[in-house]
């Protein structure tokens, strides 16, 4: 970042995003709020990939509850310039609730998409499906691919068959 300054190069909302997603992958939150304060100075607006980024480091930074708070101020904002969550943001939430052993607001988070119109697809089914079986709901992911309009993916088969030979249920698995 100080190497583009020093170069002259503009900074535009990729390479905020690309920055704020390598400092989180170093665990450096100091780093990424250096970083927004930056975007700040040069009037650079967040688009939908900078905010997603954001939500995905900070949960990833063990900040979850500002990335569910980011998202909340996005479903709030009602100007025409704000920026709302996207298929991206929901999946991306319901990842890292699942990871955080939070499983059953993970599937709220379903509820919220289609609050804004927003259908669950392939990704959202599987990364929930993986949710339930890290989680020890194999049952629950079992019911989730039953009912779902879509296939999930070879992950997720792969996440569920696992669970239930974990769990000893091989016909099941079979």
């Amino acid at each position: 970042s100080q190497q583009m300054d020093k170069n002259n190069i503009k900074k535009t909302n990729v390479t905020y995003s690309i920055l704020i997603k390598g400092y989180g992958n170093q665990n450096r939150l100091d780093l990424v709020k250096h970083t927004l304060h930056n975007m700040r100075l040069t009037n650079t607006k967040p688009d939908i990939i900078t905010l997603n980024t954001l939500i995905d480091t900070y949960a990833k930074c063990n900040e979850l509850s500002i990335s569910l708070n980011m998202v909340d101020k996005m479903e709030k904002s009602k100007s025409s310039v704000s920026v709302l969550p996207n298929l991206r943001t929901y999946n991306t939430l319901i990842k890292w609730l699942g990871k955080y052993k939070k499983l059953e607001e993970a599937f709220e988070v379903l509820e919220k998409m289609k609050k804004f119109n927003l259908e669950p697809n392939e990704v959202s089914i599987s990364t929930l499906v993986d949710c339930c079986v890290k989680n020890g709901d194999i049952e629950k992911a079992y019911q989730l691919i039953k009912s779902s309009n879509y296939m999930p993916s070879v992950p997720a088969y792969t996440s569920i068959l696992s669970g239930f030979a974990e769990k000893g249920d091989k016909k099941a698995a079979f």
